[in-house]
């Protein structure tokens, strides 16, 4: 509003007395994953692969879905909301930030009747081949086989991202050797976080298995949107 007044040399009040005039909305803008076209047809493609499969039931109705995410251990700060009332800007406490602040690389896996799995690499360790399959054969498939020990359903399915650890042809061998199931880089959308029910938080072994199954279930919805987008965004 600001910024319109000023360009127009008026009042920021008559700026926002035509907004309201107008019926319109200040809305913030949103970022989103870059998509270009042949990201798109990717997608496209591999949505409707996805889609089938759940369709057509030719994939275990049981799935366990994963993802990693890098944490920083420097405070987030936004200098837009985060406020303070003092007298003085001194008595504002500044907000530090590192140059290359210590990290940790965490791997979360969630299972759609709702349990979580959160795994924590060791500070400043590479996610190599070798690394990840280390995790694979130690801590992610013994947790998948305990969770689905005595369930009624066929075998389960894994899915995992692109990253080059994981659709290195050493880790799709051991997947396809150990494992019910699972979806091949070939099948499962690259670029797409939008469609991964795994999402992180501080606490996930915490959440209400419910919440987890209702992120789950919302997942097929979102391949549909998709597909009807042609492989854009669809938030």
């Amino acid at each position: 509003m600001s910024v319109l007044a000023k360009k127009r040399n008026v009042s920021r009040a008559t700026v926002s007395k035509a907004v309201k005039e107008l019926n319109i909305i200040s809305y913030k803008c949103s970022q989103a994953h870059l998509l270009t076209g042949k990201m798109k047809e990717v997608r496209l493609r591999r949505c409707k692969k996805v889609f089938y499969s759940l369709k057509l039931g030719t994939s275990p109705p049981l799935k366990f879905f994963s993802d990693d995410k890098i944490f920083t251990v420097d405070r987030f700060s936004n200098r837009q909301n985060e406020r303070w009332l003092v007298k003085t800007k001194k008595e504002v406490p500044k907000s530090f930030r590192t140059k290359n602040p210590a990290s940790v690389v965490v791997l979360g896996v969630v299972r759609t009747a709702g349990d979580v799995l959160v795994h924590f690499f060791k500070a400043g360790e590479k996610i190599n081949i070798d690394v990840y399959l280390g995790v694979l054969k130690e801590v992610v498939k013994p947790w998948m086989d305990e969770k689905t020990s005595g369930d009624v359903y066929n075998g389960y399915l894994f899915q995992q991202d692109s990253a080059p650890a994981q659709k290195a042809k050493k880790t799709q061998e051991w997947l396809q050797a150990n494992v019910t199931a699972f979806w091949d880089p070939q099948t499962w959308p690259s670029n797409s976080p939008d469609l991964n029910p795994m999402d992180y938080y501080m606490q996930a072994s915490k959440l209400p298995a419910a919440d987890v199954t209702a992120a789950y279930k919302a997942y097929r919805s979102r391949i549909e949107a998709v597909i009807a987008a042609e492989g854009g965004h669809i938030e």
